[in-house]
């Protein structure tokens, strides 16, 4: 009888008996966090978008539903990591002039947020840092009009940044 090894199956096996966590993602998440607290993040950015703070919040939950195995619970106090953070910065400014009219050929929106990352595991891990984010969009469109997507895309680019801080050490 010929036995076949099946590679794939064998590199699975071999990476289940290791102590770090793998994932496709890049990320080294210790295998004995079970429980993430992430509060909505604190607006305070004179006029900022009135649903930048609960949809920033939820993207990062949605990271760690969909990238880990980590529960998502709602008490900082049982939770193995945690984020906590405000909206500090949400701007428009130019960002390219067309011509020799100074108008705006691009304007750009800025969003900037402070975080605090707790790991009660490993303290070492834990952070406190600002990050910014921004996109560009036509000077020729009112931001009205594209707001929502603008807001949207960057707070996606923003728990991506949380998550790779905290798990990918970049």
């Amino acid at each position: 009888m010929v036995w076949k090894i099946n590679w794939f199956g064998f590199f699975f096996f071999v990476l289940a008996g290791c102590k770090v966590n793998y994932s496709f993602t890049g990320a080294s998440v210790d295998p004995s966090i079970k429980t993430v607290s992430i509060t909505q993040f604190e607006n305070k950015a004179p006029l900022a978008s009135p649903t930048l703070s609960p949809l920033l919040t939820e993207k990062l939950r949605d990271k760690f539903v969909s990238q880990t195995s980590i529960r998502v619970i709602n008490s900082e106090d049982a939770a193995d990591i945690g984020y906590k953070g405000s909206i500090v910065g949400y701007e428009v400014a130019p960002a390219g002039f067309s011509g020799n009219d100074q108008s705006a050929a691009l304007n750009r929106l800025s969003i900037t947020i402070e975080v605090t990352y707790f790991d009660k595991k490993d303290l070492k891990n834990s952070w406190q840092q600002r990050f910014v984010r921004y996109a560009d969009f036509s000077g020729s469109v009112p931001l009205g009009s594209v707001e929502a997507t603008l807001v949207n895309d960057i707070s996606k680019q923003l728990a991506e940044d949380l998550f790779n801080k905290s798990f990918v050490n970049w």
